[in-house]
């Protein structure tokens, strides 16, 4: 999330972009909270937001590639 610090693996190098897998995170948002269920949390990686959290970062996203 911006504004968070964390330890990550890249798991991917491209020259526009690298996917990466965060191992830690060193400094949470302010946003964050705690999973509800983290057994289920690399299928429902929104869980650790707020609903208005998440919804503002779907729009920031539709709006990144342009679909708005």
């Amino acid at each position: 999330m911006p504004g968070e610090k964390l330890n990550v693996r890249i798991i991917k190098s491209k020259k526009a972009y690298a996917e990466a897998i965060a191992e830690d995170v060193i400094v949470a948002s302010d946003e964050r909270r705690d999973p509800r269920d983290s057994e289920f949390l690399a299928t429902s990686p929104w869980q650790i937001l707020s609903t208005e959290s998440e919804q503002k970062a779907k729009l920031a996203i539709v709006r990144e590639i342009n679909l708005i």
